[in-house]
């Protein structure tokens, strides 16, 4: 089981309390309430809400007079560093965005024409995303969001 440490709001080792309290004897299941380390009420870890989210441990919560609760925070998964081409260009017609991109490369570099028509992967900080997604006015959550969706793809 675990303890709070109520002064700080932080989970406490049983070696933790016993450096604190070196006077005191007592269990590893002793009720230390009284002592300022009452024990956290674990909960169990919800689902994430959608495949596009992952679930990680929330900060500790006092929700009652010296009682304590583990908490759990949903987000949003990191954005992948690189999608295959054939999942960028899925994401992009799934969001209506590939005849545009399409559009603009016939009107890049030579050198960025190559890359889009060869390069087998597609690097989320590359030059070529940061200009893309420059030139067609996404916001940096615009485009880690078609990472995400392409790495659903």
């Amino acid at each position: 089981m675990i303890r709070i440490d109520q002064s700080t709001g932080l989970r406490a080792t049983h070696t933790q309390i016993r450096i604190s309290l070196p006077h005191l004897s007592f269990a590893e299941t002793s009720d230390l309430t009284e002592q300022g380390y009452p024990w956290l009420e674990t909960v169990a870890q919800p689902e994430p809400i959608d495949t596009q989210h992952i679930v990680t441990a929330g900060p500790d919560e006092e929700y009652s007079q010296g009682k304590w609760r583990q908490t759990w925070v949903q987000a949003k998964k990191p954005a992948p560093r690189s999608v295959s081409m054939r999942q960028a260009r899925l994401a992009l017609s799934q969001s209506g965005l590939l005849a545009t991109v399409n559009a603009a490369m016939s009107a890049a570099s030579e050198a960025d024409q190559i890359e889009w028509e060869y390069a087998t992967t597609v690097e989320r900080y590359s030059p070529l995303v940061l200009n893309m997604a420059a030139a067609l006015s996404l916001t940096e959550t615009q485009l880690d969001d078609l990472f995400r969706l392409a790495g659903t793809l």
